[in-house]
């Protein structure tokens, strides 16, 4: 079996339609669709694809991160080095947290609330 056709067989499934809640299809227009279920050898297949496909380069501003890490808390990757990339790779996630859960209570009228 070629792992080309694996994929493609996912690719054209029938999406299975049914409400995001779990209730059915009640008109909502919001359907959610499940993975498909796929055997073990089909599993290793489409592992195999993906393990052989080059990998994606990163941009200049990712690059400039891992050198740092590099340069500072050497090139073995250690338990250390991986908490500080995690540390600074949430710092825009709770950044853009913060900022919209300011506008909402902006927005609700209760920004003295909030300060």
């Amino acid at each position: 079996m070629e792992s080309r056709s694996v994929l493609r067989a996912i690719e054209t499934e029938p999406a299975n339609d049914r409400d995001v809640r779990g209730t059915g299809n009640s008109g909502s227009g919001r359907t959610a669709r499940e993975p498909p279920r796929l055997s073990h050898q089909q599993l290793a297949v489409a592992q195999a694809e993906t393990l052989a496909s080059p990998l994606r380069s990163h941009g200049l501003a990712a690059r400039a991160l891992f050198a740092a890490l590099d340069m500072f808390h050497g090139k073995p990757r250690t338990l250390s080095k991986f908490k500080v990339l995690e540390l600074v790779a949430r710092v825009p996630y709770q950044a853009w947290e913060q900022a919209c859960g300011c506008r909402i209570l902006i927005r609700c009228g209760q920004a003295a609330l909030y300060s």
